[in-house]
């Protein structure tokens, strides 16, 4: 496996291995509102892999008075979530 530099000197191999995938959307993207809460280091590690997009197409939301996105589990309708990928641990 190979590891980006200096990450071993933070996380035992032991906890690399509990880390897991999250995608992200909306205002957590980077550039975003609340994407600061993945930047905060007392959230855990984080690193981003990458842009993605669903396979299967979501009805996207935006509502309440602070325009929060969120998708709703109808799969087939509407289109195609585009987020980021971030490896985490827990």
């Amino acid at each position: 496996m190979l590891l980006h530099s200096g990450l071993l000197s933070k996380f035992s191999a032991r906890s690399f291995h509990k880390m897991k995938l999250v995608f992200v959307y909306g205002t957590l993207k980077k550039g975003e509102p609340n994407h600061h809460l993945l930047e905060n280091e007392t959230n855990g590690f984080r690193e981003f892999l990458g842009l993605a997009k669903s396979d299967k197409k979501y009805p996207l939301v935006v509502a309440s008075r602070y325009k929060i996105p969120f998708v709703l589990d109808s799969s087939g309708i509407g289109n195609q979530i585009e987020g980021e990928i971030y490896r985490y641990n827990t």
